[in-house]
C-alpha cells in the first residue's frame, strides 16, 4: 500500500511567490499559512507525506489473516473503544491491536448490541461493493485515492481497505486520514 500526497499543479513550483502558493494550496483544500519554504513542501506533498515506519512481512500479515478467519478475533470493549485482539496467538502481538472503533453503548451501531452484530460488517461489504463497482467502471489504472475524515481509531478504514485489496482487487494509490487528533501535539 503505497501512502502519497498531493502533487504541485505547477511543474516549477519554487518561483511562484507567497501568494500563489497558498491560492494552489487553499484550492487543493490544505492548509495556507505558515512560512514560504514550509508552503512549498505542504504544496510538493512532502509536509503531509506518511510513510509505514516498519514493513509488515508476510508472516505477519498470514498470521492476521489466520486469526481473522479461524474466528480468533475477538473485539473487546477497551475503555471507550472496541478494539481487535492485542495477540495473534503464541505471544505474538497484533500489529493491529491499537485500531479501534467507537464503543459507545447506546449507539445503534455498537457492535455487540443484540440484534445489531452484522450492521458494521455488512456496511463494509456494501461499501467495498460500491466502491469496487465505480473503480472497475472508471478509475482503475491510476488507483484508488482513499480519503477518510473524522476517521478516529481507524478499525472501519483497516476493513474497508483491506477487503478492498484483497477481496475485490482494488489497487489504492494513495490514503489520506483527516481527523483532529491526528494533529501535532495530540494526545487523543
Amino acid at each position: 500500500l503505497c501512502f502519497a500526497a498531493v502533487r504541485p499543479q505547477d511543474p516549477s513550483p519554487s518561483r511562484l511567490r507567497a501568494k500563489q502558493i497558498r491560492e494552489q494550496l487553499a484550492a487543493l483544500g490544505l492548509p495556507s499559512s505558515g512560512r514560504r519554504d514550509l508552503l512549498l513542501e505542504r504544496l510538493a506533498g512532502r509536509a503531509h507525506l506518511v510513510r509505514p515506519e516498519a514493513h509488515l512481512s508476510q508472516l505477519r500479515q498470514q498470521r492476521v489473516l489466520a486469526a481473522m478467519q479461524d474466528k480468533k478475533w475477538d473485539m473487546k470493549l477497551l475503555g471507550w473503544y472496541v478494539r481487535p485482539p492485542r495477540a495473534l496467538g503464541r505471544g505474538v502481538r497484533n500489529p493491529l491491536c491499537e485500531l479501534g472503533e467507537c464503543g459507545d453503548t447506546n449507539c445503534a451501531l455498537y457492535r455487540f448490541r443484540k440484534g445489531c452484530e452484522g450492521v458494521r460488517p455488512d456496511f463494509v461489504k456494501f461499501c467495498a461493493s460500491r466502491i469496487s463497482q465505480h473503480y472497475w467502471d472508471t478509475v482503475q489504472g491510476e488507483g484508488l485515492i482513499y480519503c477518510s475524515l473524522g476517521c478516529g481509531c481507524l478499525y472501519f478504514d483497516w476493513e474497508l481497505l483491506d477487503r478492498l485489496r484483497r477481496v475485490e482487487h482494488v489497487t489504492i494509490s494513495q490514503v489520506w486520514l483527516v481527523d483532529r487528533s491526528y494533529r501535532v501535539g495530540s494526545n487523543e
